[in-house]
């Protein structure tokens, strides 16, 4: 009724963590939990990138070859089980580490700030379907006659303003 402490490793059943693969083409897994949970539980989960200690020196060595990545999701979550949904279709079998917890009294904590509607200003009146600035055209004249600069080098002037 206490808080505890592990001096060795804990170790948990199957329905509190594991592995789950989405194969290449698929855009969801499943999750499945043995036994019910008695509440909902709090699911998390990370890409797992299974490679050897050689493709590792590889990588490091390249400075930053990482395989693509892909957006995912937890959705669908019950006392039941979770899936995991990516974005897009995976390009390659995709493998999630996941771990479920059963947490008494679970709280969602929410942003607490209070938004009041005298100070949301009235920002319609900055809009106007007339514009604001109108800019004046300015004519310009082709002068084909080449004009000499301060450095002796010849330019020809391509347009001018008129005065």
């Amino acid at each position: 009724m206490g808080d505890v402490i592990y001096i060795g490793r804990p170790t948990f059943n199957k329905d509190t963590g594991g592995f789950a693969m989405i194969k290449k083409g698929q855009r969801k897994v499943k999750v499945e939990f043995e036994k019910e949970y008695a509440s909902l539980p709090v699911v998390n989960v990370n890409n797992l990138w299974e490679t050897d200690e050689a493709t590792l020196s590889v990588i490091e060595d390249l400075d930053g070859l990482y395989p693509p990545e892909t957006n995912h999701i937890i959705a669908a979550l019950s006392a039941k089980g979770f899936t995991i949904v990516l974005d897009e279709p995976a390009i390659t079998d995709l493998k999630f580490a996941w771990i479920a917890l059963a947490v008494r009294e679970a709280r969602t904590f929410e942003n607490q700030t209070e938004i009041k509607e005298s100070v949301i200003p009235d920002i319609t009146s900055l809009f106007s379907p007339t514009p604001i600035f109108s800019p004046t055209p300015v004519p310009l004249i082709y002068s084909p006659t080449p004009q000499s600069s301060d450095s002796g080098l010849i330019f020809p002037t391509v347009a001018t303003e008129l005065d």
